[in-house]
Formats: C-alpha cells, sequence, structure tokens
C-alpha cells in the first residue's frame, strides 16, 4: 500500500497544481433526516461523478490506440495518473458507501499500478534533458524532446537519407526550462482558466496577454548559450555566416492534429535573432486561432509543449507542396505537386495560385499540368527577411521540369510508404537544383469524395470556377472579409467569403457553413484546417469578393465548384477513412501493453458468481464493479425509512398510500396541509415516475373484470398465509427522492415493490434497477405476473432475470429523456400490475396482457369492453 499511497500523495499534490478540484464536500446531515440515506446518497454522487470521469479518460486513451493520432509517453504517464488517482478516489468513496466492505480493492489497484509503472519505466523509454540537438541525433521516436516537425524531418534525414536542411532542435526541456525560470506556468493556466471559447473578442484578450508574458521574459542564460554552440556549429559545418528559419515544433503538431499555420515561424534570421525570434514561436501556443483550434480539439492549452526547429535557410528558386495522393479522392491514383516560384511561403499560407502537376502513382506517368499565371515570388533579403519580387516575362512558365517532377514524386513515396501514410510534404529546390524536404506529416482527407461534376436545375449560378479544397454543401449569408481584425464578428451559420486562405480562419471554422476564398490552391495551411473540420471550401474563385454582395443568401457547392444565389439542398455523401499513423511505433506500443491493465472489461453480468473484487484484473473492472455496488447498496435504502421519519404524505388520488422522504432538493413550492401535489415534485425521474402513476387513462378506482378463481385463489392464499403467521408488508408506501434520485417502494398485500433510479443530464450516470416479488394468490399466478412484468420490461430494453415470482430488470447510460420515458412507462406498468395476478387465467393469456399493455390497453379491457 505505501507505494499506491505515495504516488497517489504526488499525484494529487500534481493536480491542485493545475487547479483540478473535486467538487464534493462532506456536509453534516441534518440532524431530522436518516442520515445513513444521506451519507449513502453522497457517496453516490461521488461514485457517479469519478466513473464517469475514469470512462471518459479510458475514452481518450481507447481513441489514440486507434493509431490515428499522434501522441507521446507524456500523453501516456499523464492521462494513467489521472485515471489511477480516480480509481482510488472511487475505491474510497465505494467503501464509504459500502461500509469499508471493499478494502481489497486497494490491493487490486495496487497490483495494476505496480504492473504499469514497470511499463512507464523511464529507464527503457529516456527523455533527454538536453537543451539543444543537432538533426543528425533526432529520430521520430523522440517526439516528446523534440516536437513532432523536428522528429519526422530528423527520421526522414537519418533513416530515409533523404536531404533536410542543416538543423538543430531547441527541445522541449528547453521549453519547460523558460517557462519554469520565468514564472509562467500560473499566470498563463490563470488567463487560460477564464476563457469562453463563445467570446473571440475575449480569446483575442487572453491571447495578448500570455504572449506579452512570454516576449517580455528573458532567455535562460544557459539555453542561449547552448543555441549560440549550435548556431556556431551551423556556420563551421557551412564555412560562411548562415541565416536560418526558426519554425515551430510542438509535441502534438504535424499529427492526426497537424496545427497547420496555427503557430509562428521566423524566416532568413541571423544568430542575433535568435532570442527574440524564439520567444515569439512559444508564445504562438497561444495566438487566438491555437487557442481556439486545441480547445475544439479536446486539448488544454497549458499542457502542450513546444520544441523549436533552427533550420538553415535555402534560397529556393521554386518551392511547395506535394499530396501523395488527391485528398479529396483518395481512391484515385494521382499524386499531385503544388509548385510556386520563389520561397514556398506563398504557398502554404495560399497567397500565390501555384502551378499543379498531377502524376499516376502507379504508371509513374505525368498525367496532367495546371500552370498558374505567375505575377509575383518571393525570395530572401540578404540582410534578413524577404522580398517581394514582380514578375515579368515568365508569367506562364511552368515552375518544374518532367525531370523534376517524376524525381519528386518518387521521393514522395518513398516517405509515404515509410510512414505507411498518406503524406502532405513541404519542400524546396535551391538554385544549384538541390531538393530539400522541409516538411512532413499525415495528410488530411475530406469526409466527402467530389464525384462527377453537376448542375442544379433551377437555381441561378453566380460563379463555377474555382478549386476545390474540401467538397461539401453550405448554405448560408455570405460574409465579405475584408480585414482579418474583423473575424470576431462573423456571425454563426454564415458564408466566410474572403480574398486570400489564412490559417488564422480556423478560429470561425466552428461557426461558418463553408469558405470561398479570391486566391490560393488546394494545397497549404488553410486547405488543411478546412478538410480537418470538414467545411466545404472553394479557393482560387478570382472575384468572389467582389462577385457576390455582402449579407447576400448564398449556396458554395464545393462538390462542383458551383456557387448559387439562394439555399441549395444536396444529400450527405460517405467519409472516407485514413491509415493510421502511430501503430508500429515504440510508444504505441508502450500505450497498447499498459491498455491491457486498464481498458479490457471482464466483470460483464453483474448476476455472475464473478462478479466480485478477486475477479478485477483491469481498472476498467474496478470502475465497473463499484459503479454496481453502488448502485446495489442503493438499491435497500427503502427499507431503512421508518414511520419516526419526517416524511411528507403525497396528496394525490392513489391505490397506495404514498409518503415522500426529501434528501435534496426534490420538492419544491408550498405545501397545502403538508401534502404532495404533483406540482410540488421537483425530482426529476420522481416526476417522471408520479406522471405514468397518475396516467388518467388507467381506470384503477373502477371494478376491474376479474376470473373467480382468481379472486378465491387470492382468498384461499391469503387465509393460509395467516395460519403460517405471514403477515402483509403493510400499508405505507415510501418515495425517497432528491432533485435527481428517486427509490419508490411500493408494499400493497403480499407484495413487495422497489424501483431505485438516477436521472440527470449526464448520460453515464443515469440507471434504472426494478424489484418485483411476492402477491396473494397462489404460486402459480404469482409466477403468470411475473412473467407479465418481464415481457413488458424486455419490451421496455430492460435488461431482466426473474426466478420464480422475482423479477430483477435493470437499464443503464440512457440519455436523460429516455430515462423519464421509461420511468412513465414503470408508473403505468406498476399501477396496471396491482391484482393482475386475479385477472390472468392461463399461462397462454399472459402474452395477451403484456400486448394489451404495450398498446395502451391499461385497463385490459375486451374488444368488446372498451368505452367509446
Amino acid at each position: 500500500m505505501q507505494s499506491i499511497q505515495r504516488m497517489i500523495r504526488n499525484l494529487f499534490n500534481r493536480l491542485l497544481r493545475t487547479a483540478i478540484k473535486f467538487p464534493f464536500t462532506n456536509k453534516p446531515a441534518p440532524s431530522n433526516l436518516s442520515s445513513s440515506v444521506i451519507h449513502r446518497y453522497h457517496s453516490l454522487q461521488e461514485i457517479l461523478y469519478y466513473n464517469n470521469d475514469i470512462l471518459k479518460l479510458i475514452g481518450e486513451l481507447e481513441d489514440k490506440l486507434s493509431g490515428d493520432k499522434l501522441f507521446g509517453l507524456d500523453f501516456i504517464k499523464g492521462i494513467v495518473g489521472k485515471i489511477t488517482l480516480n480509481t482510488f478516489q472511487l475505491i474510497k468513496a465505494t467503501n464509504h458507501i459500502g461500509d469499508n466492505r471493499y478494502d481489497t480493492l486497494y490491493a487490486k489497484l495496487e497490483l495494476i499500478n505496480r504492473d504499469i509503472e514497470q511499463m512507464l519505466d523511464v529507464s527503457k523509454t529516456p527523455s533527454t534533458q538536453a537543451t539543444v540537438l543537432p538533426y543528425r541525433d533526432i529520430t521520430r521516436d523522440m517526439l516528446d524532446a523534440v516536437g513532432g516537425k523536428n522528429a519526422t524531418l530528423g527520421e526522414i534525414r537519418n533513416k530515409l537519407g533523404l536531404t533536410v536542411p542543416d538543423a538543430f532542435a531547441i527541445t522541449t526541456y528547453a521549453y519547460d526550462t523558460f517557462i519554469r525560470e520565468n514564472d509562467l506556468y500560473g499566470k498563463i493556466r490563470k488567463e487560460l482558466s477564464m476563457l469562453d471559447l463563445n467570446n473571440q473578442l475575449g480569446i483575442e484578450s487572453a491571447s495578448q496577454k500570455i504572449q506579452s508574458m512570454i516576449e517580455h521574459s528573458t532567455m535562460p542564460a544557459g539555453l542561449l548559450a547552448a543555441v549560440n554552440d549550435a548556431f556556431g556549429a551551423l556556420e563551421q559545418s557551412a564555412g560562411k555566416p548562415v541565416r536560418v528559419a526558426i519554425r515551430s515544433s510542438a509535441v502534438q503538431e504535424d499529427g492526426f492534429l497537424s496545427f497547420a499555420g496555427q503557430y509562428e515561424s521566423m524566416l532568413n534570421a541571423g544568430k542575433e535573432d535568435i532570442p527574440r525570434a524564439y520567444k515569439q514561436v512559444i508564445a504562438s501556443l497561444y495566438c487566438p486561432s491555437a487557442i481556439f483550434y486545441l480547445a475544439h480539439k479536446g486539448l488544454a492549452g497549458i499542457e502542450q509543449k513546444m520544441g523549436v526547429g533552427c533550420m538553415k535557410m535555402v534560397n529556393a528558386k521554386t518551392a511547395g507542396i506535394i499530396y501523395t495522393k488527391d485528398p479529396n479522392d483518395p481512391g484515385s491514383t494521382l499524386l499531385l505537386i503544388n509548385a510556386v516560384m520563389g520561397l514556398g511561403k506563398s504557398a502554404v499560407d495560399g497567397t500565390a495560385t501555384p502551378d499543379v502537376y498531377a502524376i499516376d502513382r502507379s504508371s509513374g506517368q505525368i498525367v496532367n499540368k495546371r500552370i498558374a499565371q505567375k505575377q509575383s515570388m518571393l525570395s530572401l533579403n540578404p540582410s534578413g527577411g524577404i522580398l517581394k519580387t514582380m514578375l515579368s516575362g515568365k508569367n506562364n512558365e511552368p515552375c518544374l521540369d518532367d525531370g523534376q517532377i517524376l524525381s519528386m514524386a518518387e521521393k514522395a513515396l518513398q516517405i509515404e510508404k515509410h510512414y505507411n501514410a498518406p503524406q502532405d510534404i513541404e519542400w524546396c529546390i535551391d538554385d544549384k537544383n538541390e531538393f530539400f524536404i522541409l516538411q512532413s506529416r499525415q495528410l488530411k482527407f475530406s469526409s466527402r469524395v467530389a464525384k462527377d461534376r453537376k448542375k442544379y436545375d433551377g437555381y441561378q449560378i453566380l460563379m463555377d470556377k474555382g478549386n476545390i479544397v474540401c467538397p461539401g454543401i453550405g448554405s448560408g449569408k455570405a460574409f465579405i472579409l475584408k480585414d482579418e481584425k474583423d473575424i470576431a464578428r462573423i456571425p454563426l451559420g454564415s458564408v466566410l467569403v474572403a480574398p486570400h486562405p489564412s490559417p488564422a480562419l480556423v478560429r470561425v471554422m466552428d461557426r461558418v457553413t463553408a469558405i470561398v476564398t479570391d486566391t490560393g490552391g488546394i494545397a497549404g495551411h488553410m486547405a488543411t484546417m478546412a478538410r480537418e473540420f470538414n467545411i466545404p471550401t472553394i479557393t482560387d474563385t478570382g472575384t468572389a469578393t467582389s462577385a457576390i454582395a455582402d449579407g447576400e443568401v448564398i449556396t458554395v457547392d464545393a462538390d462542383s465548384a458551383y456557387i448559387y444565389r439562394g439555399t441549395v439542398q444536396s444529400p450527405v455523401k460517405p467519409k472516407n477513412t485514413v491509415t493510421p499513423l502511430m501503430k508500429d511505433t515504440p510508444v504505441y506500443e508502450i500505450l497498447r501493453k499498459v491498455s491491457r491493465y486498464i481498458t479490457p472489461l471482464n466483470l460483464t453480468d453483474p448476476m455472475s458468481k464473478e462478479f466480485g473484487p478477486e475477479f478485477c484484473t483491469t481498472i476498467h473492472d474496478i470502475t465497473r464493479y463499484c459503479h454496481e455496488t453502488a448502485i446495489s447498496s442503493m438499491f435497500a435504502v427503502g427499507n431503512e425509512v421508518t414511520g419516526n421519519e419526517p416524511v411528507i404524505k403525497v396528496g394525490i388520488p392513489l391505490p397506495v398510500d404514498l409518503y415522500v422522504l426529501d434528501i435534496g432538493n426534490g420538492i419544491h413550492g408550498e405545501l397545502r396541509n403538508r401534502k404532495m401535489k404533483m406540482e410540488n415534485i421537483a425530482s426529476v425521474p420522481f416526476h417522471a415516475f408520479m406522471k405514468g402513476f397518475t396516467n388518467s387513462d388507467i381506470r384503477w378506482w373502477e371494478p376491474r373484470r376479474i376470473d373467480l378463481k382468481g379472486f378465491f385463489s387470492v382468498l384461499s392464499s391469503s387465509a393460509t398465509r395467516v395460519l403460517d403467521h405471514e403477515n402483509p408488508i403493510g400499508e405505507r408506501s415510501y418515495a425517497i427522492i432528491s432533485k435527481d434520485y428517486m427509490n419508490f417502494n411500493s408494499r400493497v398485500g403480499y407484495h413487495f415493490s422497489t424501483i431505485d433510479a438516477y436521472c440527470d443530464d449526464i448520460k453515464d450516470n443515469n440507471y434504472i434497477t426494478f424489484f418485483f416479488q411476492g402477491g396473494a394468490s397462489e404460486d402459480v399466478r404469482r409466477l403468470r405476473r411475473a412473467n407479465f412484468l418481464t415481457g413488458v420490461l424486455n419490451a421496455l430494453d430492460f435488461s431482466t432475470d426473474t426466478k420464480g415470482d422475482r423479477v430483477m430488470a435493470y437499464l443503464r447510460k440512457y440519455d436523460k429523456g429516455i430515462i423519464e420515458h421509461k420511468l412513465d412507462m414503470l408508473g403505468r406498468l406498476t399501477l396496471c400490475a396491482l391484482h393482475l395476478d386475479m385477472l390472468m387465467t392461463s399461462d397462454s393469456s399472459v402474452d395477451w396482457f403484456v400486448k394489451a399493455f404495450l398498446d395502451g390497453n391499461y385497463n385490459f379491457e375486451l374488444p368488446n369492453q372498451k368505452k367509446a
């Protein structure tokens, strides 16, 4: 136990430092209520909270097991720590509700944790404490240490032997050192904790504060010295002064989540520029679009770590992007090369329309060339920064010759084969015709595939040209974005029309129905983000910002590259799939092994003899056992209510004498004469149940047709039970309620019924448990009623277990509305089942009574008896 206690204590302290708070406090129970019932109810709420949180974390872990999403060892350690701490708290709450009968679960958790700790032993997966690493020492397994972009380029350089510019990485350990020594963690966390993602201006304000804090901080002396030494090594290798590109390389970057264009880069920087550029790059972790992106992908910004790449600048004469498959039709055999003159910045940010070369992957032949008109190019300024040069006389010349195209395609397919996934590759060619890889990441596909171009009759076409970036159809009022400063003003449901693509537009990709731009190609940062968010997008329309009126209702058909006036409907098309990214990597193998002790569920049947603590072999097993134990413990609370409790009588005409014990906000409004009416019921599950229990279609007060044999069976069985000294259960029935909880005990004659239910907005918390046993008639008639109840409950989707005249049934993890409906039906069933044993004359009649109930014939009238 010492190991787990030490681990829990460390985890708990760490979580406190990251401002994770637990919502439960132990409030003393009011002296006039049953302290045992209230104690168990609060423990139940704790158990539901921790159970729900653990299941969400298990879901995150299983999501990574798909292999589609990039992650590192830090992710595994972090999520295992949270799961273990929550499981410890869950066991603790379960022992509270069960009077410490389940303390053997601690030992089970200790054994599981011991095995997991061995797999996560840092000696097996060492992480560097170096602040700087040259690319020659980097592979993709070092993602945690250097970030996604650096790890990928190191892999391509060292494992594939392809040309990558000489470079070094400033590590994530250096980032931690910078943030820690400038005392920024708490300040950043404070700003992020107050964010409202629906408030664009608030996001901008928080972003400015965080970035300003970082940019005005001091670069640690040791880090600066290490960077200067690495820069000197670059110059020594080149044999002359060099300038560098300082590029982001966050841990999560360039994986399943691309972060395309979200982070800062500085091109053509000198040695003296590095401290300022480094701070700008790591500050871009918290730019408005990155904050939005992280939050909408379920990632907290404070958990991100930024590596930085310092790469020798290449004086590119042409550059661009390679897609090893067509992102809009991955089933095709095409590889696409996008190219612009000069530096590739204008290709990735979408400000230039590139040449596009299509190569057949199977034959290796060039099948199509689309040469763009070129107006300008970007090049290096010898004194730093970028120069824009206007072109004349070369406007229509291709950027690449056939030999370059085919050679590039071959190298791109080599990278795709190595990563076992289609790639999005940035490249350049220098003035000596040497080819360089600048970046590679998994290609993002659209969830729709554009098929043959077609028109919709009866609609006016506003525009009929452009590049399909992401297929789909979107309608709404056009918003003409003249300045990116106006992004915060874009209304929900708009069609965004902009002069140029921009990765900053990710901030509104959850708000707009489509995007249209004047310039740009199918490649670039915004194009990647549009496909990731599945936003129908058309670029390079030429004149969209002038041809479309601001506020005009339009439809963007990005399946066929048409823009219509008004609204057009279109059928939904199937989604595509992508090849897993992380599988076969060492870190994925660690996750897979760790998951064996967390995710499998072996305890599936609560009725089984093997449903117990001794059979728990995974954390999921422990979670399931604790959850079921809590529900079982609550099931019996109705028996604890006595005549001495301060209960309230239900003042509604009912066939039972019903009293209510409120243990937490289950009643509201004024009670007249200490009697509750329907309008006083604040308890969600109790109100739903009473809605059915008071259903006006069930005329319980009227004489029912009865079978005389059944009637005499009740009389004789009752007499026998009196002679055997077996007395009726009692006249009073009780309901224990809170805002989200109900335990209903019906005690009528010789039968006993309990319904225990929890119903709130969290689906995983919700459940219903039903129990019925007994009756005053002979055994065969009680069995018929049990079979009737089982038939109805099965039809209502309950799982049932029937033994003799005892019926157990349960329903788990349904939405609130469905739980309310089921409780309504249970209220009707409870009312209809009263004295039903006297009506069913044979075993074969049971099916008729089940069907009658399900058909709404609650009084079980024969066809010729029904009232008009």
